[in-house]
């Protein structure tokens, strides 16, 4: 019995352990360093009015208190490490060329309305075949 008592003790104090490390990782992730714009902007090595646009666009991400910015550090990282956006002129080019290997696709109402048109053509052979077999069922019976 008292070997029952120490491993459940050992369990209970073990588990509080565990729950304390918990804790603490979540204080420390939640405690992360919030950067002004100026000190994002600084770390970046961009205008504070970009950083301010990037984080409205939605590209760099923050919270908003109030009339201010704070941004996560971590958010840094995944800015740089974000792949840059294509240039206007390729983006027109890239779109212009997509448009062009899409035009020899059908549309889905073409595909559906031929669809439904040799669904009805195999569902009036069908008939036919029904009738043309009654019709000789008949005549052989009689």
């Amino acid at each position: 019995m008292n070997c029952v008592r120490f491993v459940l003790s050992l369990k209970s104090s073990l588990f509080k352990t565990l729950l304390d490390f918990i804790r603490c990782a979540i204080m420390l992730t939640a405690m992360e360093l919030l950067l002004t714009v100026e000190q994002t902007a600084q770390r970046l090595q961009l205008h504070p009015d970009t950083v301010r646009r990037q984080l409205v666009r939605g590209a760099l991400r923050g919270v908003r208190r109030g009339r201010q910015w704070r941004i996560p550090e971590s958010a840094l990282t995944e800015a740089v490490d974000a792949p840059a956006p294509m240039p206007k002129g390729q983006r027109r080019a890239a779109i212009q060329a997509a448009r062009g290997s899409l035009r020899g696709i059908v549309s889905s109402d073409d595909f559906l309305a031929r669809r439904h048109a040799e669904a009805q053509s195999e569902l009036e052979k069908s008939q036919f075949v029904d009738r043309a077999e009654a019709r000789d069922l008949a005549g052989a019976a009689t």
